[in-house]
């Protein structure tokens, strides 16, 4: 039996004008608004699904089907590098989104080699990693848009015109499922990736295009997907890049915040790098987050090094030192006895130093209403933090020796103790690790040769802001022979997906040492 709008449409359609023409003009609002609302439901779908996350050849990768105004594409993202390669390789109202994790340096110069075994492994590695996520992305589309259909159906009592509405969305839902997979399959035409755009900024963007075109020269440089694969990998694996090949990497963060589920996230970054954490661990620092936090931390890098933050307790910061993490104060390397091994720390052939930091709790109740977090908020807390001002200074210029990395929770205290290095002439490479603002921010003194780090809020914005905030992470990049700090990798995560974006700073294109001499450079992400 036919609904009985559509029963009395049929009717004003006989009847002619003027009511024929109202009749049309709102069966045609219903048909776009169910059109809009099965397209809606799904790039819903496609979202809730989320990326798909592969081993292939050339290393870990994701895929992910995302709506495209293109009309066909496949986007090939290098995230801690910064750039990328897009090629129209079909015709589908969806684009595949590839983004690459981390880079099996082995497998991307068999690939690049060109021989035929290993191209042929990257080539059905990553194919079939992409009709897997494809398939997976349009099953939770398809059923997205099958669950709004039946509420839709539901609600069919109250507003009767939504029985139409629930089919329609439905039916387009199938059809429009089927034959964007067919057209995807039917018009796929790997020559494509022969000739793709490509994107990035700055230098990386020149040195991506020179690349490219040098290849364009070889005899092997010809229409097929095997020869633009070997292109590709032969620039993952063998392009030289600032902060990459030769040198060292250290990862930091800071303010957790007693979040613990971003940690899980982690291990897919930090690897067997070493790792420095720059403070606020706890939100108050007690014994039942000591017992959480510490071993957590631990198991994170098999090298972490950690100094305190004004979130944190004495005993936070030695159930850290008893879990094998590196806790480094005022007075030196806190060992699991509670005393200190005098000098510094070395990290990766780097001499760090750690200042504790002033509003650190020591003693019992480090949970106590009445404890207070910031000199602001002190009766006299101009005087305290100009102490702790005086204080850094002195235990800086009482060091045995210029260390290369130091580690200052507090970044007014990190500013001040850069800042006033530099007015007096500081000679010497030195990086400042900070947190405690919960902000991205890269600073630059003396002509580059003094450089405050902050990565940002690591417990984007601690348990009660999970999903609000992103977490952030960072990845210092220095030379092989000498201290200098060449480029910083800003990582933003978010907590619940695990899904990231990193941005990476060589610090002599977007400060150029000529420009930091007087007032520091400043460099903060979009």
């Amino acid at each position: 039996m036919l609904p009985r709008f559509m029963i009395w449409s049929m009717k004003q359609l006989r009847n002619g004008a003027p009511d024929r023409w109202r009749v049309i003009a709102g069966w045609a609002a219903l048909l776009v608004a169910a059109s809009a609302i099965a397209a809606a439901s799904m790039v819903l779908g496609w979202r809730i699904a989320g990326p798909v996350e592969s081993e292939t050849a050339l290393g870990r990768v994701s895929f992910q089907v995302a709506a495209d105004e293109s009309f066909g594409e496949v986007n090939a993202y290098v995230p801690i590098a910064d750039w990328g390669i897009r090629a129209d390789a079909f015709d589908s109202p969806f684009e595949l989104q590839l983004e690459i994790r981390s880079v099996d340096r082995r497998g991307a110069l068999e690939a690049a080699g060109g021989g035929s075994d290993a191209l042929a492994t990257t080539r059905d590695s990553l194919e079939d990693s992409a009709e897997g996520a494809v398939i997976r992305g349009f099953a939770w589309g398809l059923g997205t848009t099958l669950v709004v259909a039946v509420l839709l159906w539901l609600l069919r009592v109250r507003f009767r015109r939504l029985a139409f509405v629930s089919v329609w969305v439905a039916g387009t839902g199938v059809l429009g499922t089927a034959a964007s997979l067919l057209l995807a399959s039917s018009t796929y035409d790997a020559r494509a990736f022969s000739s793709p755009s490509y994107y990035g900024r700055g230098p990386e963007l020149a040195q991506l295009l020179a690349f490219f075109e040098r290849q364009q020269e070889n005899d092997r440089y010809t229409a097929t997907f095997e020869n633009a694969l070997s292109n590709f990998s032969a620039y993952l694996a063998e392009s030289p890049r600032v902060g990459d090949g030769e040198g060292r990497s250290i990862f930091i963060a800071s303010d957790l915040h007693s979040n613990l589920p971003i940690l899980t996230a982690l291990s897919d970054f930090v690897a067997d790098q070493p790792f420095i954490l720059a403070g606020d661990f706890g939100v108050a620092g007690t014994q039942a987050e000591a017992n959480a936090v510490a071993p957590q931390i631990s198991d994170l890098a098999e090298e972490v090094v950690a100094v305190s933050g004004n979130h944190d307790s004495d005993l936070l910061m030695e159930a850290l030192a008893a879990e094998g993490v590196s806790v480094l104060e005022t007075e030196g390397l806190l060992g699991v006895d509670g005393g200190y091994t005098t000098g510094f720390l070395e990290v990766d052939g780097l001499e760090v130093a750690g200042f504790s930091d002033p509003l650190e709790w020591i003693g019992p109740d480090p949970g106590s209403p009445e404890r207070i977090f910031s000199f602001p908020e002190l009766e006299d807390g101009e005087e305290r933090e100009a102490e702790a001002r005086a204080s850094l200074l002195a235990w800086f210029d009482a060091l045995p020796s210029k260390p290369d990395i130091v580690l200052v929770h507090q970044s007014g205290l990190a500013q001040h103790l850069a800042s006033t290095l530099a007015e007096q002439g500081y000679a010497g490479d030195l990086t400042i690790v900070t947190g405690h603002s919960h902000f991205q921010q890269i600073d630059r003194y003396a002509s580059g040769a003094i450089n405050v780090v902050n990565a940002g809020t690591l417990g984007a914005g601690g348990p009660l802001r999970v999903g609000q905030e992103s977490a952030g992470l960072g990845e210092l990049h220095f030379g092989a022979a000498d201290p200098a700090l060449q480029s910083v990798d800003l990582i933003r995560i978010e907590p619940l997906s695990g899904q990231a974006q990193a941005e990476r700073v060589i610090l002599d294109v977007v400060c150029p040492p000529g420009d930091s001499a007087g007032e520091p450079c400043r460099y903060e992400p979009d």
